[in-house]
C-alpha cells in the first residue's frame, strides 16, 4: 500500500510539473548568426535526479533557457521549465524511466532560438560499500562492491575526490582496491558511467579506517612501589591511543584483569584511547616481586607488543589493628590509651587527628612512637568544647599498616580560670609588694594585676600595671608613690578568659 501511495505521488508531481505555465515567446526562425542554440548538451544521472548542462548560447544577448521534457519518445516534448543558468537540477523524476531534454534559448528581445540535440537518461540508485561495511581494515588491499542500475557499463574508483589519474573499469559488482600505505581514515570514491553515456551526477563515498598497528604508548600503576596489602587499591593505566579494543593486565596470584574505557572501574574519561581499573587486593593474596604485564588488542584486531610495569610488585599480610580507647579528655589535651601490639616485627605506632571522619595518615599527625610497650599519649595540640577523631596506626617493619578503631573525643568546654585571693604589704613608703594564691588550671596563660582608685578595681587596658605570666610566681613588687591605690588580680587562660577578679586589697 506504501508504495502504491508513493508511485502517485509521483505522478501527480509529474503531472504538475507538465502543467506548469511558462511564458512561451513567438517562436520565429532566426537569422543566420542572430540566435543560436546552445551547445554540448550533456546529461547526468543520479539517485531520483538527472542534472543537465550545456554551454552558453550566442548571437544575442541570452534572457533565459527554455527546457523541454519528453518521458515517452524525442519526439513528444513538453515546455517544462525555464532556468537563468547554464544547468537544470531535476528531481521530479523516476528511477528507472527514461526522460528526454532539449533547451533552446531567449534572447532579451524575446525571440526563441533553435533547439539543442536531445539527450536522455534514466535515473538510478548508485552506491559503494568498502570491505563488507566493516569499520577497520588491517589490510591495504579491500574489496570495494558497487550498487548500480541496469545499463551501467564502467566504474571509477579513486583514492581522492578529483580523480586524478583514475581509469574507466568495466562495471562489475566487486572492485579489489588498494588503499594509500598510511594507517587512518581513508574514504573511496566511485562515479559510474552509462551505455548511453551519461555518467553519474555525483561521486558516491564509502569510508575505512586502515589499521595495520597497535601500541601501548605508556603502562603505570600509582602504587609506587610501595608494599601492597589486602583491601588496598591499585590504580592501573594503559594508555594505547584507540578505543573501542581490549586491554588487559596479568597479576601475580590473581589472573587476568580487563582494563575499561567507557568512563567506570576507575576510567576517568570514556572512549579517549586510554583503559584504566581501580582493583582492589583481595584477601589472602601475598607474593614478592611480582612481575605485572599488560596486553592490548585493537579494534581492528592488531595484537601491541607486550608491556610490564616498570616495577614489581609486593603484597604482604599487614600487622593485627591495635585497639584504641581514651584516658581523659580536658580543656586544652587529651589522653589516649590502647592495647599492645602482637606483631614480631613492629615498628611503631603513629597516632593521627582529625576533626572528620575518615582519618588516615594525611590527617593532623599527633606522635611517632617506636616502643612497642609504650602505649599512651597526651595530645596538647586541641582547644576546647571540639570534637576530634583519632586513629593509632601500627607499623610492621616493611611497612605494612593497620589502623585501629577511630576514636571520637569532645574536649569540654572551656571555663573561666580560678581566682586567686590577694594580700597586700608595704615595704617603705612608696612601695608594695603583692601575694597571691597559686591558680593550677591546665590552660594557665598569666596573672595580672590590676589597680584603681575605687575599690571597683575592673581588668580594663587602663588599670594593668603588671602581668606574670610564670605559673609559680605568685608576688609583685610595685611603687605607688605614695598615693592611694585599690589593687585586684585577674587570671588568664590561653583562650583569652579571665576568671573572677580577686579579693580586693588598698595600699595603706
Amino acid at each position: 500500500m506504501k508504495r502504491i501511495t508513493i508511485l502517485l505521488i509521483a505522478v501527480l508531481l509529474i503531472a504538475g510539473a507538465c502543467s506548469r505555465e511558462i511564458e512561451k515567446p513567438t517562436k520565429i526562425e532566426p537569422s543566420a548568426g542572430t540566435v543560436a542554440g546552445v551547445s554540448n548538451l550533456t546529461l547526468a544521472v543520479g539517485d531520483g535526479v538527472l542534472t543537465v548542462t550545456w554551454d552558453l548560447g550566442n548571437g544575442g544577448a541570452v534572457d533565459k533557457y527554455l527546457l523541454y521534457r519528453s518521458d515517452t519518445t524525442a519526439q513528444n516534448f513538453r515546455l517544462y521549465d525555464s532556468t537563468e543558468t547554464t544547468s537544470y537540477e531535476d528531481r521530479n523524476v523516476q528511477n528507472s524511466l527514461r526522460y528526454y531534454y532539449r533547451v533552446s534559448v531567449v534572447t532579451t528581445t524575446g525571440i526563441e532560438g533553435l533547439y539543442s540535440e536531445a539527450v536522455s537518461g534514466v535515473p538510478g540508485l548508485f552506491s559503494i560499500r568498502v570491505a563488507n561495511g566493516n569499520e577497520f581494515t588491517r589490510t591495504r588491499q579491500v574489496a570495494v562492491e558497487a550498487v548500480y542500475p541496469n545499463g551501467t557499463s564502467h566504474i571509477m574508483l579513486s583514492n581522492s575526490a578529483d580523480f586524478s589519474g583514475a581509469l574507466w573499469l568495466n562495471a562489475v559488482l566487486s572492485v579489489s582496491w588498494e588503499l594509500p600505505d598510511a594507517d587512518g581514515i581513508h574514504t573511496i570514491y566511485a562515479k559510474f558511467k552509462m551505455q548511453d553515456g551519461n555518467e553519474s551526477s555525483m561521486p558516491y563515498t564509502d569510508d575505512i579506517i586502515l589499521d595495520r598497528h597497535a601500541v601501548i604508548e605508556t603502562f603505570e600503576s600509582d602504587d609506587g612501589g610501595e608494599v601492597l596489602t589486602a583491601d588496598d587499591v591499585i590504580h592501573f593505566r594503559m594508555v594505547t591511543g584507540e578505543s573501542g579494543g581490549t586491554a588487559t593486565v596479568e597479576v601475580p596470584e590473581v589472573g587476568t584483569l580487563d582494563l575499561f574505557d567507557n568512563g567506570t572501574m576507575g576510567d576517568a574519561v570514556a572512549d579517549d584511547g586510554t583503559y584504566e581499573l581501580n582493583f582492589t587486593i583481595p584477601p589472602g593474596v601475598e607474593f614478592e616481586n611480582g612481575v605485572v604485564t599488560g596486553s592490548f588488542v585493537d579494534q581492528a584486531g592488531n595484537n601491541a607488543p607486550e608491556a610490564a610495569l616498570d616495577h614489581v610488585l609486593i603484597v604482604r599480610t599487614p600487622p593485627l589493628p591495635v585497639t584504641l580507647y581514651l584516658n581523659g579528655a580536658f580543656e586544652s589535651m587529651v589522653e589516649l590509651g590502647w592495647s599492645a601490639s602482637t606483631a614480631d616485627d613492629f615498628a611503631s605506632y603513629r597516632i593521627y587527628r582529625s576533626q572528620a571522619v575518615p582519618v588516615t595518615a594525611n590527617s593532623d599527625f599527633v606522635s611517632k612512637l617506636n616502643s612497642k610497650t609504650q602505649l599512651t599519649v597526651t595530645d596538647t595540640n586541641v582547644v576546647p568544647a571540639e570534637t576530634y577523631y583519632y586513629v593509632v596506626i601500627t607499623v610492621d617493619a616493611s611497612g605494612l599498616a593497620a589502623n585501629s578503631n577511630t576514636l571520637e573525643v569532645t574536649t569540654p568546654a572551656n571555663e573561666k580560670p580560678d581566682a586567686v585571693v590577694l594580700a597586700y604589704e608595704k615595704t617603705d613608703s612608696t612601695s608594695y609588694k603583692l601575694t597571691w594564691t597559686r591558680n593550677r588550671d591546665a590552660d594557665f596563660e598569666s596573672y595580672r594585676v590590676f589597680r584603681s582608685t575605687s575599690s571597683d578595681v575592673s581588668n580594663t587596658p587602663e588599670n594593668l600595671v603588671g602581668i606574670v605570666n610564670l605559673q609559680t610566681s605568685t608576688t609583685y613588687s610595685g611603687d605607688d608613690e605614695g598615693e592611694v591605690y585599690y589593687y585586684a588580680v585577674y587570671v588568664y587562660d590561653r583562650y583569652g578568659l579571665a576568671s573572677d577578679r580577686s579579693n580586693v586589697v588598698p595600699s595603706e
